[in-house]
């Protein structure tokens, strides 16, 4: 499947879940980032490669079916998010 790729984690990123808490903690600048779900769910989709459009795909099927373009928007401010704290790269 074609599509726009969503950026790799950086590998001086490590992230944790504990319980409903979703974290990621940049080794080389030690900046930690506290996200909700679906934050965390945006951020697997980045570590598994996926591209943008499997991503919406797969978050709607779990959360929200038929609010695709909500989530495209989600995942586009969430990964802009990432990028600005230097979590991931291209």
């Amino acid at each position: 499947m074609s599509g726009t790729p969503l950026p790799r984690i950086k590998g001086s990123v490590m992230t944790r879940q504990e319980g409903e808490e979703y974290y990621a903690l940049n080794l080389d600048t030690g900046e930690l980032y506290r996200m909700n779900r679906s934050g965390w769910d945006i951020l697997r989709c980045c570590q598994r490669g996926l591209t943008v459009e499997q991503a919406v795909a797969e978050i709607a099927s779990q959360y929200e079916p038929g609010q695709e373009e909500a989530i495209l928007e989600d995942v586009r401010e969430s990964v802009g998010r990432l990028r600005e704290m230097g979590f991931v790269e291209e």
